[in-house]
């Protein structure tokens, strides 16, 4: 970058600071997010348990499981890229929503003697763990989206003409 860019770049910024009195701060990258993280982690969990089920449920509850699975960080992934915060909480909620299905799935399983007891605690544990991560994301999403919410006017700041 040339020094003229460079210098408009700080002007912009110091004003930007001046007027909003915050700082400029880069936006997280998905990547870089526990709840993203955790979840390919548990997407690769998930496939080598799957891989112990009978062949019979290839495409039953094993594609089922691995579908649910590799939707929550996808949606993560996918809602981070939306320009308006309402699409990346209905994206952060698909995950929500493939993360729960995917309990039920598993616990199916379990009845069913594809996991035992200890498998079926332990990815349950990293499921909640995940939900109450996407439910955080979920409320500070919406926490942004109502501080920039212009506030309505009261009848005592209106105008009298």
């Amino acid at each position: 970058m040339n020094n003229i860019v460079k210098k408009s770049i700080n002007l912009i910024k110091a004003k930007f600071i001046t007027y909003t009195n915050q700082p400029i701060t880069r936006m997280k990258s998905f990547k870089e997010l526990n709840v993203y993280q955790d979840s390919i982690t548990f997407v690769a969990k998930i496939y080598g348990l799957t891989s112990q089920f009978p062949k019979s449920e290839l495409f039953g509850i094993t594609n089922q499981i691995r579908r649910s699975a590799v939707s929550i960080p996808s949606n993560i992934a996918e809602g981070s890229a939306r320009n308006h915060p309402k699409e990346h909480i209905q994206f952060l909620y698909i995950a929500l929503g493939s993360a729960t299905e995917l309990y039920a799935q598993l616990e199916i399983s379990f009845r069913l003697k594809f996991i035992t007891s200890e498998e079926y605690q332990t990815t349950s544990t990293s499921i909640e763990s995940i939900c109450r991560m996407l439910q955080g994301m979920i409320k500070f999403q919406k926490s942004k989206l109502i501080a920039k919410t212009p506030k309505p006017l009261t009848s005592s700041s209106n105008l009298q003409l």
